[in-house]
């Protein structure tokens, strides 16, 4: 029997990726949550037009079996309106209303403590979530061709002199691009409720996860140690003048009292079924 999933977000990073996953197998037909609509069609594909900020169709939930929230907009300052929070709990009262199976895409950074936007943002939707019906999938740094990770890639790629923060002694932990797309599909196999930190057990610091890219790239590069306080301000800078370097003050503001969360994966996974970082690599062009 096909089963019916809504991916929102689909033009994003993650999002894109399930797309090509799900509609290359069989027995899915995906609706393809995005901002624009592409010309060029795709087989099992389904456009909708969406933004966060809409109200929503119940045609457009009509037989639905299963959603997976990846949407997200950038918050850019302190007092603008959380519109990932009002949008998603649109799209919770939705799916409950049609019966529909919720994945929500959250990231390890969402703990209680941290305070980028970022994080209290996934935080605060986690909590309009029921673990009892729904899967919140907390992701560690996800490695793939694309987001966060492609940003930092190719600034170690380009610049000789890289910048980290209090001896990058920070721990890091990722998630293999792949190992995401494989992890939902066995969710959605036998639907799997709960609360999920999926990530390789393995974590890395700041300073050797810049080191395995520079050794993978063949690249000799040089860390230069920088105050948070002083980093935070350097970015807030860079920022006002539109210069983009890999992080941002968000990201850094995340970073920056990241504590690492105990991995917890569905039964099917293993810890050794998942991609480690230099693995993960090989995938990159030098």
């Amino acid at each position: 029997m096909t089963k019916k999933i809504i991916i929102t977000g689909t033009s994003g990073y993650v999002g894109k990726a399930l797309l090509e996953h799900f509609s290359s197998l069989e027995n899915y037909f995906i609706y393809a949550f995005q901002r624009k609509i592409p010309k060029e069609t795709t087989k099992n594909v389904s456009y909708v037009e969406y933004h966060l900020e809409q109200e929503l169709n119940d045609s457009d939930f009509k037989d639905i079996d299963i959603l997976i929230h990846c949407a997200y907009k950038p918050l850019l300052s302190n007092n603008e309106e959380d519109i990932n929070f009002s949008g998603t709990k649109k799209l919770i009262e939705k799916c409950r209303t049609h019966n529909i199976k919720i994945i929500f895409l959250s990231t390890v950074s969402a703990q209680e403590h941290i305070t980028s936007r970022y994080a209290v943002s996934k935080m605060s939707i986690e909590k309009l979530l029921d673990i009892q019906k729904d899967v919140i999938l907390k992701l560690g740094l996800v490695i793939g061709n694309g987001g966060l990770f492609m940003k930092m890639f190719s600034f170690i790629k380009k610049i000789p002199f890289v910048p980290i923060f209090d001896n990058g002694v920070q721990k890091l932990q990722y998630i293999s691009l792949i190992d995401v797309c494989k992890i939902c599909s066995l969710i959605i196999d036998d639907f799997k409720v709960g609360n999920y930190v999926i990530v390789k057990k393995e974590t890395l610091t700041m300073k050797l996860f810049y080191k395995k890219i520079a050794n993978h790239l063949g690249k000799k590069r040089f860390f230069i140690s920088i105050s948070t306080s002083f980093l935070l301000r350097l970015l807030g800078f860079t920022q006002s003048i539109g210069l983009k370097l890999p992080v941002s003050t968000e990201n850094l503001k995340g970073l920056k009292n990241m504590t690492s969360l105990p991995q917890h994966l569905i039964t099917e996974i293993t810890d050794a079924d998942l991609r480690d970082f230099d693995e993960s690599l090989l995938t990159f062009k030098k």
